[in-house]
């Protein structure tokens, strides 16, 4: 086992390695917020579509 350099600043160390995984978080959380934003977009649309009136051509085969 190596053994760490006598001048190694273990409180900074950490403090950067602590950074490291707050900014992987926040892109991570970044991402989901893009995914649900997609989604939420996908599902209005779907809702429009769903509310529009028919066309006469499924009006009619409806009928």
């Amino acid at each position: 086992m190596k053994l760490a350099p006598q001048d190694l600043d273990v409180q900074a160390y950490c403090r950067s390695l602590a950074l490291q995984q707050i900014q992987m978080l926040t892109r991570l959380a970044e991402i989901a917020m893009q995914l649900a934003e997609a989604e939420g977009a996908r599902a209005i649309a779907a809702q429009a579509r769903a509310a529009t009136p028919k066309t006469d051509e499924t009006a009619v085969q409806a009928a």
